[in-house]
């Protein structure tokens, strides 16, 4: 949970007094009469406050994947919430992410408190957004399990602690039926009910746990493209209201 927290903590606290504070104590004029342009100015700013704490970030975000090895046993763990935003590269990514909220914030605003405070729930927004799009990043996987299940296999549904999204029933030219499972008794009558209703499969729609690394570099390069956007539209608005 400190390292769900950190980023955004982090990327609020550096980037929102970056320049904030200057207009709220008027040393921004002071800051461009020295032969410096408003981009140098905004990118020697931006770059000396996030760049460390995004380099420091990343190392955490593999220390963590690391530490986290012992809990190999719950693969699908790693593509879901919280434990997906706290290993690997989305640490420095969301960080990057918080802290161009904040910067812009910051421009646009005027006020440093302001700043903070909306870059928490810009960035919850943000973040809210990313973990809906997150089971859209690749197709699923299908797996069909016979119904019912055949002697010896594994459980109908288990696809190696995948994650899991969806399941159907389908029938045995391959159509998606629903069948009354209400109407159908506990074990071991459960599955022969399901056949007398025309069940013949149980298809599961999952990702495979392999996919982490994919999913975090997606995930990652939204992060940052909507960064980069940020960061741009907040030196457009630098360089026009600079007063």
């Amino acid at each position: 949970m400190v390292m769900l927290a950190l980023p955004p903590l982090l990327g609020a606290l550096a980037g929102g007094p970056l320049f904030a504070r200057e207009y709220e104590q008027g040393t921004q004029i002071l800051s461009l009469t020295q032969s410096v342009g408003t981009a140098n100015w905004w990118a020697s700013k931006t770059a000396v406050a996030g760049l460390p704490v995004a380099v420091g970030l990343l190392v955490l975000g593999f220390i963590n994947e690391w530490a986290m090895e012992p809990m190999s046993s719950f693969p699908a763990k790693h593509l879901l919430t919280p434990g997906f935003q706290t290993r690997g590269i989305t640490p420095a990514a969301y960080f990057i992410l918080a802290f161009a909220i904040a910067v812009t914030a910051g421009i646009v605003l005027r006020n440093t408190a302001a700043a903070i405070g909306s870059t928490a729930a810009i960035y919850l927004l943000l973040l809210l957004l990313l973990g809906l799009a997150r089971p859209y990043y690749a197709a699923p996987e299908l797996s069909r399990e016979p119904v019912p299940a055949a002697s010896g296999s594994r459980p109908a549904g288990d696809v190696g602690g995948s994650w899991q999204l969806d399941y159907f029933y389908v029938n045995s030219a391959g159509e998606q039926v629903t069948p009354r499972i209400n109407d159908c008794p506990a074990d071991p009558d459960h599955e022969q009910c399901l056949v007398q209703q025309g069940v013949t499969g149980l298809v599961m729609e999952y990702h495979p746990a392999k996919r982490f690394w994919r999913f975090q570099a997606t995930e990652s390069g939204l992060a940052l493209a909507a960064s980069a956007l940020l960061l741009g539209a907040g030196l457009v608005r630098l360089r026009r209201h600079i007063t």
